[in-house]
């Protein structure tokens, strides 16, 4: 129930979904930052007319791979959110009980489809990414995100046995 629960919370959809000049985007996060700080200066202009800003945007941070420049800004001026999801249980690491982590971040771009936040991986730490922290987006299927909500819980040998009364 709880793969349901989380699911229908981040509003996982099977919707028809456009095509995009490359499945993969790889860049940095200055470049990911200069995107999104145009964001703001899109009122009034139409759709074509923000993607082509926020494309000159990314171009002048350093992004200049023509599919990966045309999808990203797409993505950026599409995201309808980002979210991350995050696991954390007492487990073993070694033989020695210790915390264990896993997560995944994700892009819902509408119509662009879902999107893998692959780099910089989950969990983030803070202080972890700087502008020159590795960006890679890759594009996944409703299938895909239910498969890595379901990967991200722990199976039942992860978790450390409680100790035993002798």
């Amino acid at each position: 129930m709880l793969v349901w629960a989380l699911t229908r919370m981040v509003n996982v959809q099977g919707e028809e979904t456009e095509e995009v000049a490359t499945p993969e985007v790889d860049a940095t996060m200055a470049v990911l930052d200069a995107g999104l700080a145009t964001l703001d200066s899109l009122r009034g202009l139409t759709a074509e007319e923000g993607i082509d800003r926020i494309g000159e945007a990314l171009k002048s941070a350093g992004l200049t791979r023509k599919s990966q420049l045309s999808t990203l800004a797409k993505l950026t001026a599409g995201m309808r959110c980002s979210w991350r999801m995050t696991a954390a249980w007492q487990g073993r690491d070694e033989g020695t009980p210790a915390m264990q982590v896993r997560g995944f971040a994700a892009w819902d771009c509408g119509s662009l489809g879902y999107w893998h936040r692959e780099l910089p991986a989950e969990p983030v730490l803070p202080g972890q990414v700087d502008d020159t922290a590795r960006l890679k987006l890759v594009r996944v299927d409703a299938k895909e995100v239910w498969q890595m909500i379901t990967d991200l819980l722990p199976r039942t040998d992860e978790f450390a046995s409680s100790p035993h009364p002798g």
